[in-house]
Order: structure tokens, then sequence, then C-alpha cells
């Protein structure tokens, strides 16, 4: 098996029977920004234009643009389709939400000695913005030559049929205790399938949950060419995922099972900290560029899990058999984040901006929570990550126009890099927004979809082909703000 047929394999068993793994490393790790209309209308490039409260998340020292107060509040719409294909039978699965994805206060003090003493202006920001969507359905459906069941087997070989019980408590255990697998003989250590042929496959996977930080920020402005910030994060996220695999019986089975319903479920809680540090200089009217540092964050999370399985036989009988309760609690450490902008005025009609975000996504690290009960070192996990990630870079650029003096146009473009070694495969969004902006009150709405793909396994790729997954999302934000 090739290492990009093994990431992609990981990627795809996306419960295991213990949590906390690399792809629970990498999951939290990506920021895919929602913020507010305006933000989003230009794709987020806005570490070097400043003057609204999302690029407080991105560059503190963009805050330094504010010279008054301001609080704006951000509402979302959301849609999340995906169409997969399992040998040649296509399913799709689709999913809506309504959210908030930023609100954020920036406070003002202007100085009156600023012709005196070269600063012009302090600001202190409080904003929430949200890093990223984990909500989505997928539904994979076909028939396959193989089953899971197989799998459950081969994961058993090797263990007593009294030992499964603590050995494999989320996956064999369950198929042994139900009659999906069997050993060969008594007291024998090799198992076999209760399935001997294809299967009709059905696999649904339902995720929810948000990722989003709370930034306390400080910025000051130096002669209206130097602007730097710095800002304390604090990230919070709530994942959960359900998934279940039932396969109908295609051909006749050794004891003649109809149907199985293998059911895994996670729920991730957490929260963590960071800092930020960055600059934005001036140094003519027409062009601005800024370097922001986020330092690595590291999270505390809480993971609980479940697994059960269900199968039912033609001459009536119904056995189920449910895992213990897991949980752990544990810290992550995700990579350090660099992030550089530009912007150019162009007859202060327009602006064009570009920032480039760069991360090695090989450094995330998991470890055992402090006075953990159960301590863990997390060295394979931690040698996966180091070997199926790499660097990756995202890229935002963005576009306003000012078509009269109230109103103007926006478009945008994000790229991100997959952060797996050699895959090449890239998530983008196109977004095109619009503000309306009057005295002291603004109304700015924006569209953004975003497309993305990815390859699914349902279970060993041995036994089975890759499901092509297509995904689609769909956002409509608006946003009312203030200025006094």
């Amino acid at each position: 098996m090739n290492k990009s047929l093994i990431i992609i394999l990981l990627l795809s068993l996306t419960i295991n029977a213990f949590a906390q793994n690399e792809i629970d490393a990498l999951r939290y790790s990506l920021t895919n920004y929602e913020g507010t209309a305006r933000f989003t209308g230009l794709g987020g490039a806005f570490g070097s234009i400043g003057s609204d409260v999302s690029a407080v998340g991105i560059n503190p020292a963009s805050m330094g643009r504010f010279s008054k107060n301001e609080f704006s509040f951000t509402l979302q719409s959301g849609s999340n389709s995906a169409t997969s294909t399992l040998y040649s039978n296509t399913s799709a699965a689709s999913s809506g939400n309504l959210n908030i994805p930023n609100v954020g206060f920036v406070g003002t003090h202007v100085f009156k000695k600023r012709e005196h003493i070269g600063w012009q202006s302090v600001q202190f920001g409080i904003t929430y913005n949200r890093l990223n969507n984990f909500n989505e359905k997928i539904r994979i459906e076909g028939e396959t030559p193989n089953s899971y069941s197989l799998v459950f087997a081969n994961w058993a070989d090797g263990t007593n049929e009294d030992d499964l019980v603590f050995n494999n408590n989320y996956d064999s255990y369950l198929a042994y205790d139900t009659w999906l697998i069997n050993p060969t003989t008594a007291g024998n250590n090799t198992y076999v399938s209760a399935i001997n042929g294809g299967t009709n496959t059905l696999k649904t996977i339902e995720r929810k949950g948000n990722m989003s930080s709370t930034e306390l920020a400080l910025s000051g402005n130096y002669m209206n060419k130097l602007y730097i910030g710095g800002s304390i994060g604090i990230p919070n996220l709530r994942y959960e995922e359900m998934s279940q695999h039932v396969e109908n019986v295609a051909n006749d089975t050794i004891n003649d099972l109809d149907n199985f319903t293998f059911t895994q479920t996670l729920k991730t809680t957490g929260s963590g900290f960071n800092f930020k540090i960055g600059f934005v200089a001036l140094p003519t009217d027409w062009f601005r560029f800024g370097v922001a540092l986020q330092t690595p964050t590291t999270f505390r999370l809480s993971d609980r899990w479940q697994n059960g399985l269900v199968t039912n036989f033609d001459d009536g009988n119904e056995y189920e058999a449910s895992s213990d309760p897991g949980s752990y609690v544990y810290r992550l450490k995700t990579p350090l984040k660099l992030t550089g902008s530009a912007s150019f005025v162009l007859l202060k009609r327009a602006v064009l901006s570009a920032d480039y975000e760069l991360l090695d996504y090989s450094k995330s690290r998991l470890s055992s929570a402090t006075y953990s009960t159960a301590p863990y070192d997390f060295n394979p996990e931690n040698e996966a990550i180091n070997t199926l990630y790499t660097k990756a870079s995202t890229l935002r650029i963005g576009a306003e126009v000012k078509l009269t003096k109230l109103i103007m146009a926006r478009a945008g473009i994000q790229i991100k890099d997959n952060p797996l070694n050699e895959v090449s495969t890239k998530l983008v969004n196109y977004s095109v927004g619009a503000g309306y902006r009057i005295n002291k009150f603004y109304l700015d709405i924006a569209y953004v979809m975003g497309t993305s793909s990815e390859n699914y396994y349902l279970y060993d790729p041995e036994l089975i082909q890759s499901s092509p997954i297509n995904k689609e999302s769909n956002r409509a934000v608006v946003t009312l703000g203030f200025r006094y």
C-alpha cells in the first residue's frame, strides 16, 4: 500500500475505537475564517486593510486603522451538500444551519497631544469570530463485493474469545457478541465472517459543531504610518459525529444473516489559548503591508465516544451489543501560524488586497492532560502526524470598488492547500458582496461558495474501492454596524 493510500485511509476512518489521533490533530488545526460580510466578501484578505472587527483574528495591528468606536453584528445562513460515488452508484446529502459568525466591539481613544508624541490613537477590541464550521451530512450507498465484517474478523484474529471484550471492546467484540463473526473452531484464535459475498451498503455520516475564537486585542497608531497590535485568543470548539454503516446481505451467507448496523458516536469539546502580534505599515498612500505571527494554540480537549452493533437474521432473531462509553481528556498543540499581507489603493476608489498564510501541520502534537489519571505518550499518533502532514498555505485575494459615495462592491477568492503529503486537492471559496455606508451606520451583505473533494474508504482499501466525494458549501452573510 503506498503512502497516499494510507493517508486517504486514515482520513476515511473518521471515528476510531479510541479517538485522540492524527485525524483530530488535523481537524482542529485547520481554520476556515468566517466573519463580517465585508470580510467575507473580500475572501478574508484583510490583514493589511484593517478597520474591520474580523481582521483582528488575522492581524491585531489592523485594528489600529479604526479612528472611532465601532460595534457590529453578523448573521449567516449556510448550507452544505456532498455527492458521493460508490461503484458507479451516486448518492447525495445536504444540511443547513443559521449562526452568528461574528460579533465585535472596538473602542478608540484619540490622544489630544498626538502632534507632539507621534502616537495618534490606541484601540481596545473584543471580538468573536468563527474559525470553522463542522456541520455536514454525507451519504454513501451502493453494492459492494465484500463486507465490513471481514475487517472485524481480521482485527479479532490472534485474540482468544474470552479476551475480545478487553482488547476489542469497541469493534470486533461487538461483532462477535452479535454473531457477525465467529471463531473457525472452538478455542481457536481465528475468525470468520457470517457474510460470504457482497452486500448492499449504506453509510451515513452526520457532523455538527464549530470552532470559534474570542479575541482580546490592543493596538496603536503611530503617525498614521505604522500600526502595531497584539491579542490573546481564546478558541473554543464543539464537534459531534455520528456514523451509521448498514449492510444488507446480497448473497447466501453461512448463518443466514439478513443485515447488520454498526453505529459510532463521538463528541469533542474543549478550549485553548494563543497569542498574536503584528504590524501594518503604510510607506505610501497607495500601498500598505503587514505581518502577523500567531503562537501555537494549546487546547485542552475532552472526548466521549461509544459504538454499537445490531444484527438481524432470517429466522427473526436480533442481536444487539454496545461498547462501554469511552472518555478521555488530553491536550493538542496546533502549529505556529505566519501571515503576510499587502494591499493597494487605486485612485482612492478601489482596494486590491492579498493575504498569504503558512502553517506546518506536521508540527501538531498530542499529549496527555496535566495530572491525567491515565497518562499516554501518543508517540504513534505524533509520529503519524510527522509523517503524513506537511506545510500548507492559504492564499486570500479580494477587491473592493466604491461604486458611489455610499455603495461598494466586493469580490474575493480563497485557495487552501491540502496539508496531506502527496495529495494535491484544494479547498476553494469564491465570494461576492456589497456594502452601504451612511454617517454612523453601515449594512454589508455577502455570498460565498466553497468547493472541495476527497476520497473516502468505507473500510480496508484492500477490500473496497474508494468513494470520491465532491462537497459544496453556500453561505449568505449580513452585517449591521455602527460607528460613533
